[in-house]
């Protein structure tokens, strides 16, 4: 610490006053806004707004250990009482088809590069089972329903849920597509001649409450929520829609924590005769001559894309199931602790930061603790781990993959206008789908990139208008382009990183409903055939993307 004339600072430039503000401050915000409207003591030191004591901070500890506190028991009442219905997911989050079979993902992707063969039905029962425990000790009840890891399911799957007590299991509207192409997704369906039951997920719904609804005001959202249920709907007799999101994700987003929002959609859906809220065990007991025959095996396939390749495919997924197969293998009699770290190995969200489909700035703490549970199972086991644990499975990416790449030469119009469906049909494009960064945030919605014989084409689709946009090609120079408003820059450099050139020459732009650029070849010498890493970067008003 160090003494100035404002009082002690710390070695960043804050006095302590200050930083005890802002951590106040920051834990005052992530209550939720029932408790920021009912708490006397909350209101209190949100009223305060600043220079708050140590005192204080001790209030909010200990208002958040006793608003923890009250979590489960108030599931339990709610749940006991039927006003609720709570399902389990297995126990650490694992893709369960892949546990029975790995090779599950050739059907659904026929073209995937698959690791050696990993078959482990008995830890697939083993974390549904432990998800049924668990919950049902709880919340004292029996739980009837399964919400598999990402939605994925298969034949094996499904068997194993239903051998295993539960009623109903729930997943993506698109595993339906690709199994029955002609069915509704607003029916419930009787797997074969088991005693389970399939709800299929609405996505434009359920994606509209995750990410597009905390943009809007909520008059306007609870309308196009109701209208868009009813128009799609229509022409179904007795519809059941299944919204389905990460309840914990989407409301920090929102106005109030998406106080408002809830209030005004459950009042209007009670409000509205047409409709009736349900769970799907009173849909089951109520509804039971409605519900329709699924006899086809089931598309493998989870609610993204309807298929594996976030967790298999990549050459890291990859890596990370051979060493599990490894760990597997080795420890064919271990302890229960070893056997509990494999289990923790198993989960999705390992293997969700693995591959190109996503990143963050944890990504190489994400793959170290990975190996630390792999290492962990063999010293619970008395036994040293392979040296391969030591070496990480994550690469740091320089560039990835666009999904599309140019069909033909294209020679787009820069006028900033989609002027036609065929303007950049055929074009490369890259789609941020599966970013870490919550759209309402997102500025960037898609790139495409064509060419011609005398131009690298690009067209930028944004959410919002940006102030800065930054994009830097390199081949055997560096290129880099940047926009300001209406001024634009070509700052070219060589290979030892010197400035060669700069000005505007071989640049077209028009920024409108879309950004559209003319690189020509020949003024950036850019050469047929070779390879070229394109970097964009921008920046909106409060937001910053690359």
């Amino acid at each position: 610490m160090l003494k100035s004339s404002k009082g002690v600072i710390s070695s960043s430039g804050f006095t302590i006053q200050e930083i005890r503000d802002i951590e106040v401050l920051f834990n005052l915000a992530w209550f939720g806004e029932y408790t920021k409207r009912k708490d006397r003591e909350i209101k209190s030191l949100i009223t305060k707004d600043r220079n708050f004591t140590e005192d204080d901070k001790k209030t909010i500890y200990n208002k958040q250990m006793e608003i923890m506190k009250r979590i489960i028991p108030l599931y339990r009442e709610a749940f006991t009482e039927g006003k609720i219905e709570i399902t389990t997911s297995p126990f650490y989050h694992p893709i369960l088809p892949l546990l029975i079979d790995t090779n599950i993902a050739s059907i659904c992707s026929p073209d995937i590069k698959l690791p050696s063969r990993f078959t482990h039905p008995e830890d697939a029962r083993k974390q549904i089972k432990e998800g049924k425990i668990f919950a049902e000790k709880l919340l004292n009840g029996k739980i009837k329903g399964l919400w598999p890891s990402e939605g994925s399911v298969s034949d094996e799957t499904l068997n194993m849920v239903a051998q295993e007590g539960f009623n109903f299991i729930m997943t993506g509207d698109v595993i339906l597509k690709h199994t029955l192409s002609s069915a509704t997704p607003y029916r419930c369906y009787k797997y074969k001649d088991l005693p389970l039951y399939i709800f299929f997920r609405d996505t434009e719904l359920s994606d509209k409450i995750a990410f597009t609804y905390a943009q809007m005001d909520e008059e306007r959202a609870v309308e196009d929520f109701i209208s868009t249920m009813k128009r799609k709907t229509n022409g179904n007799n007795n519809p059941i829609v299944s919204v389905i999101l990460d309840g914990e994700n989407a409301w920090e987003y929102y106005r109030k924590n998406g106080y408002p929002f809830l209030k005004l959609l459950y009042r209007r859906l009670n409000e509205d005769d047409s409709i009736t809220l349900t769970t799907p065990s009173q849909y089951l007991q109520e509804h039971e001559d409605e519900i329709l025959p699924l006899n086809n095996d089931i598309w493998p396939g989870s609610w993204i894309n309807a298929d594996f390749k976030v967790w298999i495919g990549d050459e890291e997924d990859n890596k990370s199931w051979e060493l599990l197969k490894k760990t597997k293998e080795d420890l064919k009699e271990i302890s229960k602790q070893s056997e509990r770290e494999i289990y923790i190995a198993e989960g999705s969200d390992w293997n969700w930061w693995y591959g190109s489909e996503h990143s963050s700035q944890q990504d190489l703490l994400f793959d170290n603790l990975y190996r630390i549970h792999l290492k962990n199972a063999y010293l619970f086991s008395s036994k040293t781990p392979p040296s391969v644990l030591d070496e990480p499975i994550k690469k740091i990416r320089t560039f990835i993959e666009p999904q599309k790449k140019p069909a033909t030469f294209i020679t787009p119009t820069i006028d900033g206008k989609i002027t036609s469906y065929y303007e950049w049909l055929g074009a490369g494009e890259y789609e941020d789908i599966l970013s870490t960064m919550h759209p309402s945030k997102k500025t960037i919605k898609k790139i495409y990139w064509c060419f011609d014989e005398q131009f690298l084409y690009l067209r930028i689709d944004c959410f919002r208008s940006l102030e800065i946009l930054k994009i830097t090609l390199t081949n055997d120079q560096t290129h880099r382009i940047i926009v300001e408003e209406d001024k634009v820059t070509a700052l070219h450099y060589s290979k030892e990183n010197k400035l060669i050139s700069k000005g505007e020459e071989g640049i077209k732009i028009c920024r409108g409903e879309i950004i559209e650029i003319g690189i020509e070849r020949k003024s950036f010498n850019l050469k047929e055939r070779e390879i070229v890493t394109l970097f964009v970067e921008i920046r909106g008003k409060a937001t910053e993307e690359r």
